[in-house]
């Protein structure tokens, strides 16, 4: 069976739900270390995915997860590898 590590990247494409939760992250984390500057958006690639490692995508939309939601914070298809 393969195996895949929680640190290996993914991408996704995120949806405005997710590109919100990712500006709210950042001006939480700002506050505590304002060195990091202004938020800039999401970083997205030529045909508009984001990428994380797997371990990151699961700790900052986890809560967002869950059978009936109706606005996930990512396209429900998911690339594996970069």
């Amino acid at each position: 069976m393969p195996t895949f590590n929680i640190n290996e990247t993914v991408k996704v494409k995120l949806t405005e739900k997710g590109r919100l939760i990712m500006k709210q992250q950042f001006e939480r984390l700002r506050k505590d270390y304002p060195q990091i500057g202004h938020w800039t958006g999401v970083p997205v690639d030529k045909e508009g995915c984001t990428a994380f490692q797997l371990w990151a995508l699961m700790s900052l939309f986890g809560p967002e997860m869950y059978n009936g939601n109706t606005e996930l914070p990512f396209d429900a298809d998911i690339i594996i590898g970069k």
